[in-house]
């Protein structure tokens, strides 16, 4: 068996200096460690909101182009029945002026008849 060296105070001192800093530095790595892993969580975290909301977005962005896109297709389709409904309005009435004409150029005709025969009746 091996002897024992006897160590003298400044070996002993010289060691106890050397654990302290291996145990200060062991410490400052494990707070580094602990911070990094702080960072390293706060992005994964980011990087899944992100991940989760600019799809999201885009759905809605689109969803509202459709919307947009259908409000505008029913106010078209809302104007174009309010075309035909005012055209046929037009058409309905200018019908009923032209029966109207038709109707007072037949009473004109009429009386202008009646008054022919009872102009001839008078004079004979």
């Amino acid at each position: 068996m091996a002897k024992k060296q006897k160590m003298s105070a400044k070996q002993k001192q010289a060691r106890v200096e050397a654990a302290a800093a291996r145990e200060a530095a062991a410490q400052e790595a494990k707070q580094r460690q602990e911070l990094l892993k702080r960072i390293g969580i706060a992005v994964v975290a980011v990087l899944l909101i992100l991940g989760l909301m600019l799809p999201m977005t885009a759905l809605s962005f689109c969803g509202s182009q459709q919307v947009q896109t259908a409000s505008v297709e029913s106010s078209a389709q809302a104007a174009s029945s309010a075309v035909e409904q005012t055209a046929s309005q037009a058409s309905s009435d200018s019908s009923a002026t032209s029966s109207a004409e038709d109707a007072s150029s037949q009473s004109a005709a009429a009386s202008a008849s009646s008054s022919a025969a009872s102009s001839a009746s008078s004079s004979s």
